[in-house]
């Protein structure tokens, strides 16, 4: 008897792990949704000021094409610098000569492409993400309980209502 109960909580259990996945499955699709749609942002300005070996930091990173150049017509080698695109930062080497270059006013200025990840869908879906990621840090534990408390009680009920001859003849 306790055999054939337990057989008939097969599918709800299957039925709990499904739901836990959709529930996964969505919570992975909607984040990768608000990780991929981007603006891309051409011939941004930005300004540095001179200074060799130094690390200095941009105003965007996720940086695509960049052209460096010091005010006038010189434009400066790719040799000469280093530029991490994904952080937004640039490094000048002034260790040889094709790269000592007079920068105007002691400053380069860098002209590049980037990708602004700052859209109303990425902000949606940080919002879907969040609330989700609370009801499983918060209530995952009550809502466990409740469907173990729900089953027991369904079980507990069929048996009275089937007046406790189920199994016997």
């Amino acid at each position: 008897m306790i055999a054939e109960k337990l057989k008939e909580l097969y599918g709800y259990i299957l039925l709990i792990i499904m739901l836990g996945f959709l529930i996964g499955v969505g919570v992975l699709m909607s984040d990768k949704l608000g990780s991929i749609n981007y603006y891309t942002i051409n011939n941004y300005n930005d300004t540095v000021t001179l200074a060799a070996n130094a690390s200095q930091a941009l105003d965007r990173g996720n940086i695509t094409t960049a052209t460096v150049w010091n005010g006038t017509a010189n434009i400066l080698l790719s040799d000469c610098y280093e530029l991490n695109g994904t952080k937004g930062t640039f490094v000048y080497y002034n260790d040889t000569l094709n790269c000592n270059v007079a920068a105007s006013d002691s400053s380069f200025y860098i002209i590049y492409n980037y990708k602004d990840f700052a859209t109303a869908t990425r902000n949606a879906m940080a919002s879907v993400t969040s609330e989700v990621s609370g009801i499983a840090t918060n209530w995952l534990g009550l809502i466990v309980t409740i469907i173990v408390l729900s089953l027991i009680i369904f079980l507990i009920a069929r048996s009275f209502f089937m007046g406790g001859t189920q199994g016997r003849q």
